[in-house]
């Protein structure tokens, strides 16, 4: 394990800024998730399928934003992006104690379309100011900083809100939205290669929709599927051993798992591949559901989780990386707003797939389980189909050149 990677990471020019301005603009939103989740059910007096499916409809305006908001900045830049991003954020969060129902359903789907697109900003940002050797570190970094939003935003949601307003809470997200533009207006961290004129946005789809990306995209469904599904499993299985009020500190220690896996992918020589991570962490939620089913305690039950939190941060981190990898540099920013679509993808079917299962088998264990074996599968037709192509492009070039290929089999025998 090479610590040395993160001195350098940290040392190259605005990567820090980078980071700080990245977790100063994830907490506010982590915060507004549970924010409109009790808003709902407290102030609207809605349930908890309403409050969910507000939370769907705000992730799907998100995906169907994606290509729009990605040939904005690919167009216009960083500035004029978090200018109309942050203002269409600070607005919204500021309308939300004011509308009811229907209408935050309307205006939740519309502000997708201008948004501070945080992912994209800080992923491409660090894919032109860190050197490519050391990229898979500052992206474990990014994904680090995921980790402690999701683990600080929530509390300081539940803080605000028990102790002040919702109304408060609401207020001081959209407060944080825009100090947050305002440092990435500030930054302004360059996104497009130099070396390639040609932007990504001028080129047909088809010059980088390559099969590499697709698999990537497949892989990052599968595990925000994961993801969302552990989340519902988790509440699902402290209810049931009428323990409820730990599962915040259980989805806590998950995080803190999954913080400890990423700095370790970060600094590793040779990590696993994408398809592999994909495995192990669906495979680990598989083993924590099985025993969620058999413990008495909701301390078991984090414990249980700690193997699938490991593999939670480096899964993220390596799709991220081979989003990168996959396209060339001009198309990056398309590249990465497809994988971030794809992981919200995943996320929006999820939750209510575990949902499902869950009341279906009448266990918290049918929720962990279906989206874990979701996971397997996909992570096993990932893995076969990269091997079939392996296969193929070594048929293509012995067919080509057999005399070469044998020469070079012979060298490395």
């Amino acid at each position: 394990m090479n610590l040395g990677r993160y001195r350098r990471v940290i040392a190259a020019p605005k990567v820090g800024w980078v980071l700080l301005v990245t977790l100063g603009d994830r907490l506010p939103k982590y915060m507004a998730v549970l924010a409109l989740t009790l808003h709902c059910v407290q102030n609207l007096h809605r349930g908890y399928g309403a409050a969910g499916t507000l939370i769907a409809v705000v992730t799907l305006g998100d995906i169907v934003a994606a290509p729009v908001v990605g040939r904005f900045v690919d167009r216009w830049g960083v500035r004029p992006t978090v200018v109309v991003g942050g203002l269409g954020q600070t607005a919204f969060f500021l309308s939300v104690p004011f509308l009811d129902y229907n209408w935050l359903l309307v205006v939740g789907f519309i502000r997708a379309f201008a948004p501070v697109p945080t992912n994209r900003l800080a992923r491409q940002a660090l894919s032109t100011l860190v050197p490519k050797a050391d990229l898979r570190t500052a992206l474990a970094m990014d994904s680090i900083g995921m980790e402690v939003a999701m683990m600080i935003g929530p509390a300081l949601a539940v803080l605000t809100a028990t102790r002040a307003s919702s109304s408060l809470l609401f207020f001081a997200v959209a407060g944080a939205l825009f100090v947050s533009a305002a440092g990435w207006f500030w930054i302004n961290p360059s996104l497009q290669a130099s070396e390639d004129s040609a932007s990504a946005s001028e080129r047909s789809w088809r010059d980088w929709l390559n099969p590499h990306l697709l698999v990537v995209l497949f892989c990052s469904i599968a595990v925000g599927l994961v993801l969302s599904g552990t989340d519902v499993g988790i509440v699902a299985s402290t209810r049931e051993l009428d323990q409820l009020d730990w599962a915040g500190v259980v989805i806590t220690l998950w995080c803190a798992a999954s913080l400890l896996g990423g700095f370790a992918y970060g600094a590793v020589r040779k990590p696993p591949g994408l398809a592999q991570l994909v495995f192990l962490l669906s495979l680990s939620t598989l083993l924590a559901g099985c025993l969620s089913a058999v413990v008495p305690q909701w301390w078991m039950v984090a414990l249980a989780l700690v193997p699938a939190g490991l593999f939670c941060a480096p899964s993220l981190t390596a799709a991220t990386e081979q989003a990168n990898e996959a396209v060339r540099e001009s198309a990056r920013g398309q590249a990465i707003s497809l994988q971030n679509a794809a992981l919200s993808t995943g996320i929006v079917l999820g939750s209510p797939l575990a949902g499902f299962a869950t009341d279906q088998g009448g266990q918290a264990a049918w929720g962990f389980g279906v989206v874990a074996v979701g996971g397997i599968l996909a992570a096993v037709v990932t893995s076969v189909a990269r091997s079939a192509s392996r296969t193929e492009d070594l048929a293509k070039r012995q067919h080509r050149d057999p005399e070469t290929l044998e020469e070079q089999t012979r060298t490395t025998a």
